[in-house]
């Protein structure tokens, strides 16, 4: 597995469970394929990647006191396992009411746009959050996720040091894990995370 910025396993372990953002990103790339794999699994292309997201929720919100990486992937799968057997339980119960629901297909098109609102509501005040980060930070952040330069390449655009720039980037994202709710901050999650160790 690719361990990004980390030395080892160990430091990104140890730096997950001190609750690093940056070590949260990195296990979140790595270990990401294997959990939506587990979800499809269970519950199909279309309910895997709400329960992928709710997994990654759960494990930034928790206390992390894992061992290994094989014991965070091990704690990983078996929570996939736990909330894709809640959500066919959820679903069998509600295909009872199918006949009542085959109603309501006529409104499907505007709940679908209504779904898609919403995601880019979210996606505008995730924007608000960046735009509010200090400049020193924000440039930093716009630089490497929104113009797609690696670090070498912000570092001599702003005459800064590689490691400074990473040390910006984690800042960066520690500030806006604060501000956002974990849903906002799993989608900037989800658009960032190809570009994070470039």
């Amino acid at each position: 597995m690719n361990g990004g910025p980390f030395n080892n396993q160990e430091e990104l372990i140890r730096r997950l469970n001190a609750g690093e953002s940056e070590a949260y990103c990195s296990v979140y790339q790595q270990l990401y394929p294997a959990v939506i794999l587990q979800a499809k699994k269970y519950v199909g292309e279309e309910g895997a990647a709400d329960i992928t997201a709710e997994v990654f929720i759960r494990l930034w919100n928790q206390p992390k006191q894992f061992e290994s990486l094989q014991h965070l992937r091990n704690s990983l799968l078996l929570t996939t396992r736990n909330l894709s057997i809640d959500h066919l339980r959820l679903q069998k119960t509600e295909d009872k009411h199918y006949e009542q629901l085959k109603q309501l297909e006529d409104h499907q098109t505007t709940d679908n746009y209504q779904q898609e609102l919403i995601r880019a509501r979210v996606y505008a005040l995730i924007l608000e959050e960046i735009d509010k980060l200090p400049d020193y930070l924000r440039d930093v952040f716009r630089l490497a996720y929104v113009e797609g330069l690696n670090n070498e390449q912000i570092g001599e655009r702003l005459n800064l040091k590689d490691s400074t720039v990473r040390t910006k980037k984690s800042q960066a994202l520690d500030m806006l894990r604060k501000k956002l709710s974990g849903l906002e901050f799993a989608l900037l999650l989800a658009a960032i995370s190809p570009h994070y160790f470039d």
